[in-house]
């Protein structure tokens, strides 16, 4: 699916196993949706929550857990980036 990217008007392709609905802002390994959209549509966006209930209901993309934000520390840490 197409993703935004951020502020710009460009947008990404990314596989559903790529992405995230509920993350941190700075993830990079997987794509932050409702973040994305936010930029886009607003916070308080009545399409924010028909896009929930389409990505997480429909689609199935998860919200990060602890364990995913702890693995992608450990990745970038491994990675010789300081955490």
């Amino acid at each position: 699916m197409l993703t935004p990217s951020g502020n710009d008007q460009t947008g990404r392709w990314a596989c559903l196993g790529e992405c995230w609905w509920g993350a941190p802002s700075q993830a990079t390994l997987k794509r932050p949706l409702e973040y994305l959209y936010g930029n886009i549509l607003g916070a308080s966006s009545s399409r924010m929550k028909t896009l929930k209930h389409f990505f997480k209901d429909i689609l199935s993309v998860q919200d990060a857990s602890w364990r995913d934000i702890v693995n992608v520390l450990d990745i970038l840490n491994y990675s010789g980036c300081e955490v």
